[in-house]
């Protein structure tokens, strides 16, 4: 079903839409509340290779995450 080199980016928070097409741009991702604080949470940019199967996304290697803030930041 995956391969060796599958990894595991957390669970889906939220989804972020263009307004106006509807489309989806973005994934919120989280690892819990814990690190979310310290670390925050991950922004997965979608694109055209992102697959969306009926219990998980599958997203390239070559993804580009973002990093919302954090109480880490926020504290720095």
């Amino acid at each position: 079903m995956f391969s060796k080199n599958t990894t595991y980016l957390g669970s889906l928070k939220d989804v972020i839409f263009d307004e106006y097409t509807g489309e989806i741009k973005a994934l919120c991702i989280t690892n819990g509340l814990i690190n979310d604080l310290i670390n925050g949470r991950n922004i997965i940019l979608v694109d055209g290779d992102t697959k969306f199967k009926s219990k998980f996304i599958v997203v390239n290697d070559d993804i580009r995450i973002l990093k919302r803030a954090s109480l880490n930041k926020l504290l720095r």
